[in-house]
C-alpha cells in the first residue's frame, strides 16, 4: 500500500503446551465463569479470545508503506522437557483499515558459547524471503471438483493459507421469528462445524473456503478453527403449561452422507478419544427478566450426548432469547449438533 496502514488489536491469545496449556482430563462439563478450567492449548487461547483478553499490550499500531512489523516474538522452549516436544498456539482478532501481508514463521535461536540471542526482526525479514516452508508436509488433499475414486479414502489435508470469514451466526427458528418449543419428551438438533464429506447427512457444508492455499494443503477451512460461532434461540413456550428446556452441544455419531437420518445416535460408553475441549458463552434472561451471561465449559468424546449447556424454565407463552456463542477450538474434530429438548 501508498499509505500506513492501521491495526486494531481487539484480542490476543498465545500459550505453549508446556507448561501453560497442558493436555489434561478435566469433567465433562463445569460452569467457568473464572476461566480457570481448560483442557489444552487450543482450549485456553479461544477462552482469552472469546472474552476480549490481550496479551498484546500495544493495541494500536501503524504500519508504513513497505515497511515491517514484528507482531509477536516468542520462544517455544523443549530444553527441559523429556522428550523435547513442545508447541505454540496463538489466535490474534485484528482489524485493519488496508490491505497486510501476515507471515508465520520459526527459527532456531542464535547460540554462542555462554549466551545464546533471541531473533530480531531482519532475522524474520530473512527467513521471509529466503526460507521454506515447514517440513514434513501432510498429505495432499482429495480434489473437491473431481468425482470420488472409490474405496480410495478422502484426505482432508491441512490447513494452511487465507480462508473467507471470521463469524457465522445463525438464529434458529420453526414459527415466524421464535422457536416454539419441542413437545414434552422430544427435541431437535442442529448441525455445527460440519465439513466437506462428512454433514451428518445433511449436505450442509460449514467450512469456510480458502481464498489463498498452498498446492498441497486444504481446499477448505474444515471445521473452522478459531471461527465465532453465534447462535441465536427465541425460546417461546407456546403451550398452557410450563415447560423446562434443555440445551445442549453433542457429539453424535456419524450418518454416511447418502443416508440421511431424520434421528442422530450415541455410544452408550463413548470411547476416551476426545472430539471437543471448549467454552460457551451462554446469554439469557433469568426469571426476573434480568440479562444473564455465564461460561461453560465442555469436554466431549466421539459418539457422546452431552449435558445441558442451559435448564430454563419458560412459563406458559414466555419468550426467552438465548444466545449460544463459541470459538471453536483447535485439537477439536467435527461434526456436532446443537440440541434442544423439553422435558
Amino acid at each position: 500500500s501508498v499509505n500506513p496502514v492501521k491495526i486494531k488489536v481487539i484480542s490476543s491469545a498465545t500459550y505453549n503446551s508446556l507448561p501453560d496449556a497442558p493436555f489434561k482430563q478435566i469433567n465433562d462439563l463445569i460452569e467457568n465463569n473464572d476461566a480457570l478450567s481448560y483442557a489444552g492449548p487450543g482450549d485456553r487461547i479461544s477462552q482469552d479470545i472469546i472474552r476480549e483478553k490481550s496479551f498484546l499490550l500495544d493495541r494500536d499500531i501503524l504500519i508504513k508503506p513497505k515497511e515491517y512489523f514484528l507482531l509477536m516474538n516468542q520462544s517455544i522452549p523443549i530444553e527441559t522437557l523429556t522428550p523435547p516436544v513442545n508447541g505454540r498456539t496463538s489466535l490474534f482478532k485484528l482489524e485493519s483499515d488496508g490491505d497486510v501481508c501476515v507471515a508465520d514463521l520459526a527459527l532456531y535461536k542464535k547460540k554462542y558459547l555462554f549466551w545464546s540471542k533471541e531473533p530480531e526482526i531482519n532475522d524474520w525479514i530473512d527467513i521471509l524471503k529466503k526460507g521454506n516452508l515447514s517440513e514434513k508436509r501432510d498429505k495432499v488433499p482429495t480434489p473437491l471438483d473431481q468425482p470420488r475414486i472409490k474405496g480410495q479414502p478422502f484426505i482432508y489435508g491441512r490447513v494452511s493459507g487465507v480462508a473467507i470469514g471470521n463469524k457465522w451466526t445463525a438464529k434458529i427458528t420453526n414459527s415466524d421469528n421464535t422457536f416454539n418449543i419441542p413437545e414434552k419428551n422430544n427435541g431437535s438438533s442442529y448441525a455445527l462445524n460440519t465439513v466437506y464429506a462428512n454433514t451428518l447427512g445433511t449436505n450442509q457444508n460449514q467450512s469456510a473456503t480458502m481464498e489463498k492455499r498452498y498446492d498441497d494443503t486444504a481446499y477448505q477451512a474444515h471445521a473452522n478453527y478459531g471461527i465465532t460461532y453465534q447462535i441465536e434461540i427465541p425460546l417461546y413456550n407456546d403451550s398452557e403449561s410450563p415447560k423446562n428446556v434443555d440445551i445442549s452441544f453433542d457429539t453424535p455419531l456419524r450418518i454416511g452422507e447418502n443416508k440421511p437420518n431424520d434421528r442422530i445416535g450415541f455410544n452408550a460408553k463413548p470411547p476416551e478419544k476426545i472430539a471437543f475441549r471448549g467454552e460457551f458463552k451462554i446469554e439469557y434472561k433469568d426469571n426476573n427478566g434480568n440479562t444473564q451471561e455465564k461460561f461453560v465449559h465442555v469436554v466431549q468424546r466421539f459418539g457422546q450426548k452431552g449435558e445441558p449447556l442451559l435448564s430454563i424454565l419458560l412459563e406458559p407463552k414466555q419468550l426467552n432469547k438465548v444466545t449460544v456463542t463459541y470459538i471453536y477450538p483447535a485439537d477439536s474434530t467435527p461434526p456436532h449438533v446443537l440440541s434442544i429438548s423439553t422435558r
